[in-house]
């Protein structure tokens, strides 16, 4: 998992819980608004069935007003004022009244208005013989009538005399009941699907605020059962509830919102029905507009997680590849790193180091150069001393013969002697003229390998009487570290020295060839056999040469040994194969098949002499 994805991750997390805590709060916003719709619906089915109560109270309290004047005209046998009374109830009842009567206590009619109620017997109305026999106003419940359409309603209240006898019953009768309850229920009103309904003790629907009933029955509920229980508890409450208007089995199935609330003086209660949808809508608005405001507050931190975490990261990217490449070795490419907090203050700390390790390591350059000068130098002196030290004591040992061959009168002798000594001394020059050439082998570093040894090879022909030909395919340039054509310079001198003295020849190639994978060097001369000296004298030069050039590299095999001449010194240079590709020669071959050393597998290390800086490949 990339540092980007784990920033991200953990912003996105922190906001997903701010989120959570955000979503809870507002689903306990849609669960209280959800509460208040219901605690609404039944405080509504309350507040009507109050009205309900008030309204049959209202009645049965005229009733009552009335009763003790109809007590005082049953004890005098007055019959006219009860009729008077009774035809006044019935006047001011209200278009919905059908009759008002007076029962003596055995229920037997007294007087009605109209004189000759039709369907059942006044005796037999409940709320009759409740009030007989409890002594208390009663409400009866749906009462059928033949004479009229749909049910009545009968309210009745005792008839006591002063001593708190019952004397009869004082009632009256009142329908359709779905009429008369309908306009205590017509002020509701809910919406387009919201209505109220005055439901009775066996679950029938007495009347609705919304439209009227059948004419023949009440509507049965769905339910009823559920209704009568509540009823008979005298409990209410509210709930959610499938084809709560229609019987089972009857009609579309709809979610509906039902608040039921029972009335106190009627075997009655009043239920608040509303579409749940509709009843709900506010609380589903405020989900709909948390979700629609969660999925965009989730969206966008989930885009802040994916900015935040490219934020921190693309500097943090920055630094990594920046240290990647101080670690390969380059150091010239500044490290940037926007921003002034902690992670910018790290860049900037990256780029001083950065500039500190370019300084120091082209200080080290400097040095190292000037060491590689020194050492050449060095070499150089000691080749020169061993040389002439070797032609020295050969002049030595040679004039001590001369003294010899001429005390002997031996002239002959003496002057081939002499011959060799001029030779020796001619060698000598020679050897000490390629020595002062050597110490200008510096002018590689400015000119380039071809120029350099173009140079000499002017040089050298004249003084070595050979004809030199330098071969490069096409012109090409040789791609080499500077340590590299320093010492392949001093080794192609070194060869062209050993043919000069040693091949006998008269024509020399010196020949670069390469291929994708390998640059080879060959110095030939026209005569493939050397003198039986030239192990002894040249081999330790040329070996001494090669183990110079180890100085730059990681061998692993010995580089010299002595072996059978064939007149052919070939140097390989193997190009690397990895990626990405790095100035070659890092892997070197030396082959000398006239003398028989080799050194293969040669690596060249990061900095040893030189830094890898000089190893970049360019034209020589």
């Amino acid at each position: 998992m990339t540092l980007s994805t784990k920033i991200g991750l953990s912003v996105f997390l922190g906001l997903l819980a701010i989120l959570g805590v955000v979503g809870y709060i507002g689903l306990h916003a849609v669960w209280q608004s959800t509460d208040r719709t219901m605690d609404e619906r039944l405080v509504l089915a309350r507040f009507v069935a109050q009205d309900v109560d008030q309204d049959i109270s209202q009645r049965l309290q005229q009733l009552q007003q009335i009763a003790p004047a109809m007590a005082e005209n049953l004890e005098g046998n007055r019959l006219q004022p009860i009729k008077d009374a009774l035809e006044e109830l019935y006047r001011y009842g209200g278009p919905y009244t059908l009759n008002t009567f007076l029962l003596d206590e055995q229920a037997r009619t007294i007087w009605t208005v109209p004189s000759a109620p039709e369907g059942t017997a006044l005796a037999y109305y409940p709320n009759v013989l409740e009030s007989i026999r409890g002594g208390r106003p009663a409400v009866s419940g749906a009462i059928s009538s033949p004479a009229e359409d749909g049910f009545m309603v009968s309210l009745s209240v005792p008839v006591r005399s002063a001593q708190g006898d019952t004397l009869g019953v004082l009632g009256t009768t009142f329908g359709p009941a779905s009429a008369f309850l309908q306009t205590l229920l017509a002020p509701i009103h809910l919406g387009e699907t919201g209505y109220a309904q005055v439901i009775n003790e066996r679950g029938s629907v007495m009347a609705e605020s919304d439209s009227g009933l059948e004419s023949s029955a009440f509507q049965v509920t769905a339910h009823a059962e559920h209704f009568s229980e509540l009823l008979e508890e005298g409990q209410g409450g509210v709930w959610t509830c499938h084809r709560c208007r229609e019987p089972e089995g009857e009609g579309d199935r709809r979610q509906d919102v039902m608040a039921f609330a029972p009335l106190t003086i009627a075997p009655w209660g009043v239920a608040i029905r509303q579409d749940e949808d509709e009843a709900f809508a506010p609380r589903n608005d405020l989900q709909r507009r948390f979700l629609i405001s969660g999925s965009v507050a989730l969206g966008l931190a989930l885009g802040a997680a994916l900015l935040v975490g490219r934020t921190l990261s693309r500097p943090l990217r920055q630094l990594s590849l920046a240290s990647q490449r101080i670690a390969a070795g380059d150091l010239d490419e500044p490290v940037t790193v926007d921003g002034r907090d902690e992670i910018g203050q790290l860049g900037t700390a990256f780029e001083l180091m950065r500039g500190r390790l370019k300084q120091s390591r082209q200080e080290l350059e400097e040095h190292s150069e000037a060491l590689a000068t020194l050492e050449e130098r060095e070499r150089i002196a000691r080749e020169m001393h061993d040389s002439l030290s070797q032609v020295l004591s050969y002049i030595r040992l040679t004039t001590s013969a001369i003294e010899e061959h001429m005390a002997g009168d031996d002239l002959t002798a003496a002057g081939d002697k002499l011959k060799e000594v001029r030779q020796a001394a001619r060698d000598a020059y020679e050897d000490v003229r390629q020595g002062i050439l050597a110490l200008r082998a510096g002018d590689v570093l400015e000119k380039g390998l071809l120029p350099t040894l173009q140079e000499f090879l002017d040089h050298y022909r004249p003084e070595a009487g050979l004809a030199v030909e330098l071969a490069v395919p096409d012109g090409e340039a040789v791609g080499l570290s500077q340590a590299g054509q320093v010492q392949l310079l001093r080794v192609i001198q070194e060869a062209l020295a050993n043919v000069r003295k040693h091949a006998l020849a008269k024509t020399v190639k010196i020949e670069f060839s390469h291929s994708d994978e390998w640059l080879q060097v060959s110095v030939g001369s026209s005569w493939r056999t050397f003198s039986t000296r030239f192990s002894s004298t040249r081999v330790p030069i040329l070996c001494r040469l090669l183990a110079v050039i180890t100085t730059y590299y990681q061998v692993k095999e010995s580089p010299c040994q002595a072996a059978s001449s064939s007149g052919v010194l070939s140097l390989s240079l193997e190009r690397p194969r990895t990626e990405p590709p790095l100035s070659w020669p890092d892997l070197i071959i030396f082959q000398t098949a006239s003398f028989g050393m080799c050194m293969t597998a040669i690596q060249e290390p990061f900095l040893t002499i030189l830094p890898s800086r000089l190893r970049s490949s360019k034209s020589v």
